[in-house]
């Protein structure tokens, strides 16, 4: 008949799991990091490729003016939003400046 494992040995094998399971977490959220770094600077050198940078008078955020189909100068940062979305100063939007070289 098999012998039951103390409460000593199941705390032991607990903590073991816990240890293993916290370091793939920590393992899994570096490799993300990694990865969105990475798409952060994919998105910022296909932005600065067709765009022309500047920064937000608003808030100081880096942004790239993108121009539209339509002719229109649309402001988007360097994680790809919109940045007339993600503004945290969105009530003085109006202030951000177009003042760059035509290309």
């Amino acid at each position: 008949m098999p012998r039951k494992p103390t409460q000593e040995k199941l705390d032991k094998i607990e903590a073991s799991y816990i240890m293993f399971t916290r370091e793939k977490l920590e393992s899994i959220i570096l490799e993300t990091n990694d990865k969105l770094r990475k798409l952060e600077r994919n998105i910022k050198s296909v932005l600065n490729s067709i765009s022309r940078p500047s920064k937000c008078n608003a808030c100081g955020t880096e942004v790239f003016w993108v121009t539209t189909k339509a002719g229109k100068n649309i402001p988007y940062t360097a994680e790809g939003m919109n940045h007339y979305a993600d503004c945290e100063n969105v009530g003085q939007i109006n202030v951000i400046t177009s003042k760059f070289p035509r290309y």
